[in-house]
């Protein structure tokens, strides 16, 4: 039996299994360059979610802190709090785009009065 691995025939058959394994390994190669490729943009993404998910938690406990509640009632509700002034300040423009606002609502017959009689 050990004459049979010391003979030509062994060697051939040898030389011809590693060659196929050897063409076997080298034409999977792109395609577990391309699987890891695709590891890599998933791990990138999932880096990305974790990134943006711990952006929300902390949106979610701003959202339940009386800083924001307080701030909500102000701005929305018109809240204050009894130690506070509140001071209200009206810009020229906000003035006149009032009146332009009223003006464009008046039916075209009174505008064209108010044109020529000003």
């Amino acid at each position: 039996m050990l004459n049979f691995f010391h003979t030509k025939y062994f060697t051939i058959v040898a030389i011809a299994v590693v060659g196929v394994l050897g063409v076997a390994v080298w034409r999977q190669e792109p395609s577990n360059q391309a699987i890891e490729r695709r590891v890599d943009n998933l791990q990138n993404e999932i880096a990305d979610l974790n990134e943006r998910n711990s952006e929300l938690v902390s949106l979610e406990e701003y959202f339940k802190s009386d800083a924001y509640l307080e701030k909500e009632a102000k701005l929305k509700l018109n809240v204050k709090r009894p130690d506070e002034n509140v001071v209200f300040i009206k810009s020229e423009n906000s003035v006149a785009s009032a009146s332009i606002q009223a003006a464009a609502s008046l039916p075209f017959w009174q505008r064209w009065l108010g044109k020529i009689f000003k």
